[in-house]
């Protein structure tokens, strides 16, 4: 029984091992390039391989990101999981740049690129070709802020790999450390693991990082020297004084020309009343423009303090510099003559008649009306005492004539 059972279960084992024979090799020829049509071939050149940030679409991806793969080797979930590794490297490692601020806190920059094919110029051996392609691509791409970058690259079909570290980096991260992590992943390249083999060399990247960071070899920020900073306090100390000096002189100057005898801050207030007072409207009113909304508001006049009333009624002496204009002479009177008032003369008070003789009859004319009664007699003149008392008046019996 023993004897007849291991027969058909070293047949059952035999052909198990058959079955995977073609499965190696069948791997193997997919990831060579002898079933390719050589026609459907793209070699990239680096002026034409696509920027992952600047041309995100180009390179299969939807947004801004650290991998490019034009040639969609790896399916878009893969290359989000490789970004979020890039961007942990770049949040938990501190810059290692000479001048480090506040704008440049992240750390190193990794960058992916895979591809299909490149191009060899000059028929060159495919290695030096990769080698010259990663060099170019790294400056092409610029990730890092001093060349502080590490760039991934992968020929699929050229079975090809390189890892380019930047300036930079490797003087704390040698390229020999870089080749060690590539060796490390080397066999899911073989088997056409591409997105294992890129998380692996990734993942490492960022554990080295970490332990180099942790002793202090790696984001190590560069200090100002001691002189730095006591030059800055001293720079600072100078200003304020020199700000203190400015601000003194143009209080003197304020005062100097203010006339500081006369100058009181108790007269401030009442001065600026008074300017308030006299400072014109701000709203004039336009009466050649027919506004019926301005014609209609209302207008409050501020009226003015007792103070401003008695400041302008109060007269102002002042002392002539030049003396005033004497006035002009007043026109003469008018010569005044006596009046004539039933056959009497009468001149006004204090007019004399030097000229005028009331009893001489050759100062009346002929032409003159008369003025006698008919008695021939003075009627106005009863007595000598009316006639005594009436100054400048003379009566006669004859015919009395005057002239005015």
């Amino acid at each position: 029984m023993r004897e007849s059972g291991g027969g058909p279960l070293a047949a059952i084992l035999a052909a198990l091992l058959c079955s995977c024979a073609p499965l190696a090799v069948s791997a193997d020829s997919w990831c060579s390039a002898e079933d390719e049509d050589p026609d459907s071939r793209w070699y990239w050149r680096v002026d034409e391989y696509p920027h992952p940030i600047t041309q995100p679409r180009y390179c299969n991806r939807y947004r801004a990101s650290f991998v490019c793969d034009p040639d969609r080797v790896i399916n878009k979930k893969q290359a989000d999981s490789l970004d979020w590794i890039i961007e942990r490297i770049r949040n938990e490692t501190l810059c290692i740049c000479p001048t480090c601020g506040k704008s440049q806190a992240r750390g190193i920059t990794l960058g992916v690129a895979i591809m299909e094919h490149i191009h060899r110029p000059h028929n060159l051996p495919i290695s030096e070709a990769v080698r010259l392609f990663a060099e170019r691509l790294r400056k092409q791409w610029g990730l890092g802020h001093c060349d502080d970058d590490i760039l991934l690259l992968i020929s699929t079909k050229d079975k090809q790999s390189h890892t380019l570290v930047g300036p930079a980096v490797s003087g704390v991260f040698p390229q020999e450390v870089a080749d060690q992590i590539y060796l490390e992943s080397r066999g899911h390249f073989s088997n056409c693991d591409f997105y294992e083999g890129l998380e692996s060399m990734v993942q490492s990247y960022f554990d080295m990082l970490r332990r180099l960071q942790l002793k202090g070899l790696v984001g190590a920020r560069v200090q100002p020297p001691p002189g730095t900073s006591a030059g800055v306090i001293v720079g600072i100390v100078f200003g304020a004084l020199a700000l203190m000096l400015l601000a003194v002189g143009a209080v003197l100057l304020v005062v100097r020309r203010c006339d500081a005898q006369h100058f009181s801050t108790k007269s401030i207030p009442e001065a600026l009343r008074r300017m308030r007072q006299l400072r014109p409207a701000r709203h004039r009113h336009h009466f050649g423009r027919h506004n019926s909304k301005a014609a209609t508001a209302p207008s409050y006049v501020r009226a003015p303090t007792a103070a401003a009333v008695a400041a302008a009624t109060t007269p102002v002496a002042q002392k002539l510099t030049t003396p005033l204009a004497a006035p002009p002479p007043k026109p003469p009177r008018p010569p005044q003559t006596a009046t004539l008032s039933n056959g009497c003369y009468a001149s006004p008070s204090g007019v004399e008649t030097p000229h005028l003789n009331v009893s001489d009859a050759s100062d009346s004319s002929d032409d003159e009306r008369s003025t006698s009664d008919s008695d021939g007699e003075c009627t106005s003149c009863e007595s000598e005492a009316a006639i005594a008392s009436t100054p400048g008046a003379s009566c006669s019996s004859t015919k009395t004539h005057a002239t005015v």
